[in-house]
């Protein structure tokens, strides 16, 4: 998944369910003091019983300035903070914190171009953390005692009870239906899968844009939303063609709207969509994953359209499509407010900047 961004201009043109399986199949994931680390290449992976993780996107993380000698195949870490200097030569059983060395049961290596370290290693290296290692989720948890930066931890919270806009059947399933102005969606989802959701820890900003939507027990379920709102909303129907993005636009905009605090207790608590459709309520930023995951399944292109303080979608127009756009790359992708109901295609909200961040999504 590649992120493109940029800050780029408004635009104003006046011119005229599915039931669904959830597929636990997990990847090595890393949480560094309570958030997802987001690795944008090479993945954490389990060799001969050992976890090892790219050092890039973990000690950068932890304010360590990274420098790799390609002649000597070396990578040189340095924490100012910290008065702490760590060498690492791959390939290796041995590194070197301060001039120290620090054994390896298993050598740095390099793997599709990054520096990989045992996990264990790790806390060897940082000198102050602690490792921990799920095998059921495959998520490696390194807390830093709180010593590098201003990092916050966000606790695992309690499981609630499901809303009661939401019902669990005897069959482990989590029945929902929503109705709004273009018809009644309904389905179900694992119980289980909801759950393990929501017992993950939340992912930084901005990883979770992407990252919540391209998991694939979330994918899934965007994805039997995408088809059910296509087949119920289709010329065979009595609708006119392409009426499928506004049907899955008028649903979104149904889902109540709470600031994280009050349907959370946490003051930034974003959500996996199948949390945000089970529970029945979302900020704008829940609201705007659940539909561009959707609309990119029904095939569209979109994007969001990130403020300081708000986030929305954008969704590639024609020249011809009246309202109001931003231009990307030569490509119009026109604004669509997720987070109350009667907004269309192209109406922009009196008092939003004339500036935004675009986060294409692919």
């Amino acid at each position: 998944m590649r992120i493109k961004k940029a800050a780029v201009f408004v635009f104003a043109f006046l011119a005229a369910a599915v039931m669904n399986t959830v597929c636990y199949a997990q990847t090595v994931k890393v949480v560094l003091d309570g958030n997802f680390v987001y690795f944008p290449d090479q993945q954490p992976v389990v060799l001969g019983g050992r976890t090892l993780i790219p050092i890039r996107g973990v000690f950068d993380k932890m304010g360590y300035e990274i420098i790799w000698d390609a002649e000597t195949k070396t990578a040189f870490l340095y924490s100012e903070t910290e008065d702490r200097f760590i060498e690492i030569e791959t390939d290796e059983y041995w590194f070197y914190v301060n001039d120290y060395p620090q054994f390896l049961d298993v050598p740095a290596q390099v793997i599709n171009g990054r520096i990989m370290l045992p996990l264990r290693a790790v806390a060897d290296a940082a000198g102050c953390c602690d490792i921990n290692w799920d095998p059921d989720t495959k998520i490696a948890y390194i807390d830093t005692y709180g010593n590098y930066g201003t990092y916050e931890t966000v606790p695992k919270p309690q499981t609630p009870e499901p809303e009661t806009s939401t019902q669990q059947d005897n069959t482990g399933k989590l029945e929902y239906q929503y109705k709004f102005s273009d018809g009644v969606l309904s389905g179900s989802v694992n119980a289980d899968a909801y759950y393990y959701y929501k017992s993950l820890p939340r992912e930084s900003y901005p990883d979770y844009l992407m990252d919540y939507i391209n998991d694939s027990g979330n994918r899934e379920i965007l994805k039997s939303i995408a088809d059910e709102l296509t087949r119920a909303f289709s010329e065979e129907e009595g609708y006119y063609a392409q009426y499928e993005p506004y049907a899955a636009i008028s649903f979104v905009q149904s889902i109540d709207y709470a600031y994280d605090v009050d349907s959370t207790g946490y003051s930034e608590y974003p959500k996996y969509p199948i949390e945000t459709l089970v529970e029945g309520n979302g900020d704008c930023e829940d609201m705007s994953m659940l539909l561009a995951g959707i609309l990119r399944e029904m095939g569209y292109g979109v994007c969001y359209i990130v403020y300081d303080d708000h986030i929305a979608v954008g969704i590639k127009g024609a020249d011809d499509l009246p309202g109001t756009y931003f231009n990307y790359n030569g490509t119009r992708y026109y604004y669509v407010e997720t987070t109350y109901e009667g907004w269309h295609i192209g109406d922009y909200p009196q008092g939003n900047p004339n500036s935004a961040y675009i986060y294409e999504i692919y």
